[in-house]
């Protein structure tokens, strides 16, 4: 596991370190630790993929950890992102990029493990995969990837971060290699949406983090709101587990 610690105090910062590492031992996972005085220094080097985890503190100078996440999302999507704090209340800020997981300072060796525990458990989802064919090929789909499906005549869309795939099959076929997935939620027939790429919920249905709209009928929008409401709520009783 390749983890950069970001936060502009040293003691911190080896604290922080310290702990990541004998986590990292106890887990039986090997340990990379990268140091970074500053989000802005962090920035320089960050590359796509190139990290695991990363423990972002919130209050910092020159670049506070809110709008270095920011920056980073803009890059990778995906990267577990670890704020650490002295306050909870930027939980909503922490939502809006996808934080994995909140560690409250000073920080105890339970919570370390929580959320690096926490991290491996989205990264063995991320790597979920269903096998699709389209024209003569079959490849792999990361169910991560999958923002949304709609349905065609005798086929199923699958709207990706990659674009449009066109699976030549019955939706009742198709249905449950997705909703056997707690990120997978139904919201008409023929359209199954990642809760994980929901940016807000609106009044007609769900907007997503790429802009796409997702309508809901009126007949099933407080179950499917529910559905979404409680995903989020257990999401983040992890986070801050």
């Amino acid at each position: 596991m390749r983890i950069a610690i970001v936060d502009d105090c040293q003691t911190d910062r080896d604290e922080l370190a310290v702990l990541a590492s004998k986590t990292c031992e106890k887990l039986g996972v090997p340990c990379d630790i990268f140091p970074f005085i500053s989000g802005i220094a962090f920035l320089q080097k960050f590359q796509r993929g190139h990290y695991d985890v990363i423990l972002l503190d919130i209050f910092m100078n020159e670049l506070n950890g809110i709008d270095t996440a920011h920056k980073i999302r803009e890059v990778d999507k995906q990267v577990c992102i670890v704020f650490t704090t002295v306050t909870k209340d930027y939980a909503v800020q922490g939502f809006e990029v996808k934080a994995s997981h909140y560690l409250v300072k000073p920080c105890t060796a339970d919570k370390m493990e929580s959320a690096l525990r926490f991290c491996l458990t989205r990264q063995v989802l991320d790597e979920r995969y269903i096998a699709v064919k389209e024209g003569y090929h079959e490849y792999h789909l990361l169910l991560s990837n999958i923002l949304y499906t709609a349905m065609g005549r005798n086929y199923v869309i699958l709207h990706t971060t990659r674009g449009e795939i066109k699976v030549y099959t019955s939706f009742v076929k198709f249905a449950p290699h997705l909703l056997n997935d707690a990120r997978f939620v139904q919201c008409a027939y023929g359209v199954l949406l990642n809760m994980d790429h929901v940016n807000r919920l609106e009044k007609d249905g769900f907007v997503l983090d790429s802009g796409h709209s997702i309508p809901v009928p009126k007949r099933d929008f407080e179950s499917i709101r529910m559905a979404w409401v409680s995903y989020e709520a257990t999401m983040q009783e992890e986070r801050w587990a």
